[in-house]
């Protein structure tokens, strides 16, 4: 997934115990997608000016290259 989204232009923003990549749309929105460092699982959310939207359930390389795909377009 890391690959993926190194891929795919997403900036890495790393803290502590989260590992995170993030990406602007721009005139759009943020896509911030992270995992806990101890989990592979990743889990979403969307940045609309000041409101964040959490994506339910967790998310794979599929989801991320699906969404970059629709919202560049």
């Amino acid at each position: 997934m890391e690959t993926l989204l190194s891929q795919l232009n997403f900036n890495r923003t790393t803290e502590t115990d989260i590992v995170g990549y993030s990406k602007a749309f721009p005139g759009k929105f943020v896509l911030f997608v992270a995992r806990n460092t101890d989990s592979n699982k990743w889990i979403a959310s969307i940045t609309v000016g000041t409101i964040e939207i959490s994506i339910p359930g967790t998310v794979d390389g599929e989801w991320v290259s699906y969404f970059v795909i629709e919202n560049l377009s």
